[in-house]
């Protein structure tokens, strides 16, 4: 069974090869703006998600 520590890094690497993905498709378009700008939302939303999920459980341990 995975821990919840690598359950947020495999969900994290799922998001980030996605960005990666289209984001090649993109460039090989000759669309490197939008191309960037899929980059960066993949980042922030693999960030916004190890920051969600790593704020849980310290929230945890302040109402125990």
């Amino acid at each position: 069974m995975m821990t919840q520590d690598e359950n947020i890094k495999g969900r994290m690497y799922a998001i980030l090869c996605g960005a990666m993905d289209d984001a090649l498709t993109l460039l090989e378009n000759g669309l490197a703006q939008e191309a960037r700008r899929v980059l960066l939302a993949g980042l922030e939303r693999a960030e916004n998600l190890y920051l969600l999920e790593a704020e849980e459980p310290a929230q945890a341990n302040t109402r125990s």
